[in-house]
C-alpha cells in the first residue's frame, strides 16, 4: 500500500488519504500506478478522488507493506479478499498474465451484495486467462441479480474443502480486520502455517 498525499484548501497543505490506505490494483509489469476508488454512500477522500480530472498530479509516498510474492516464495498462490479488498487480487491475476506463469492462482472474493461486486465481470476474465487460474465469488447476503454464483461466508469447512491439492500455496488476505482475522485464524485451524499467510487490512 502507499500513502497518497493530498493539498487540501484554503492552505494547500498535504495530508494524507487514510479512509482505507490505496493498494495498487495494477500488475507490478505495468507502467502505470493504478489504484481502485469505491465511492460509498457517505464519501470523503473517495468522492473527491472520483472527480479528478485526467493530468491532475497527486503525491503519494511509499509503498508499505509486506504484500508480496516472488516465484520463490511458493508453488501456488491463494488470494482471499472482501469487498475493495479484493484489489491486490486482480494485480496478482494481472502479473501472472504479463509474465504468463503457470504457477496455479486462486482468488477467492466475499461480497455482501451482488450490486456491489468490484471488477465483476474482470476478474473470472483475468483467472480464465490465466494459465493456471480459478476464481470463485461468494455472496453472504443478497445476490441482486447475479447468478450461478456461490452463496454463504468464506469460513474453516469452505476453504478446507476448496483448498485440498494446494499445499505449498502462500496465502494473501486483504480487506476489514474482522475478515482478515476470521481467515487467518480459519487457516491456521486447518493447518496452513502461519508464515505463508500475508494480510492487509484497514477500519
Amino acid at each position: 500500500f502507499f500513502f497518497l498525499m493530498i493539498r487540501r484548501p484554503p492552505r494547500s497543505t498535504l495530508f494524507p488519504y487514510n479512509d482505507a490506505l490505496p493498494i495498487l490494483s495494477s500488475s507490478p509489469s505495468s507502467e502505470n500506478l493504478q489504484i481502485t476508488v469505491r465511492q460509498t454512500s457517505t464519501p470523503t477522500m473517495s468522492k473527491y478522488l472520483n472527480e479528478r480530472e485526467v493530468g491532475e498530479e497527486l503525491e503519494i509516498k511509499g509503498p508499505y507493506g509486506k504484500f508480496i510474492w516472488t516465484r520463490d516464495m511458493s508453488s501456488k498462490v491463494v488470494c482471499l479478499g472482501a469487498g475493495s479488498g479484493i484489489t491486490p487480487s486482480r494485480a496478482f491475476l494481472k502479473y501472472f498474465i504479463d509474465e504468463q506463469l503457470d504457477t496455479p492462482i486462486m482468488v477467492l472474493y466475499s461480497c455482501s451484495y451482488g450490486d456491489n461486486v468490484i471488477y465483476e465481470k474482470e476478474l473470472p476474465k483475468l483467472a480464465s486467462e490465466v494459465k493456471n487460474g480459478d476464481y470463485e465469488l461468494s455472496i453472504t447476503r443478497e445476490p441482486r441479480g447475479l447468478t450461478n454464483i456461490r452463496s454463504g461466508r468464506i469460513n474453516k469447512e469452505y476453504l478446507e474443502n476448496k483448498l485440498k491439492g494446494w499445499d505449498g500455496s502462500n496465502f494473501y488476505l486483504c480487506g476489514t480486520p474482522g475478515f482478515v482475522l476470521h481467515m487467518v485464524d480459519a487457516l491456521i485451524e486447518i493447518g496452513i502455517d502461519k508464515s505463508r499467510i500475508f494480510r492487509e487490512k484497514w477500519g
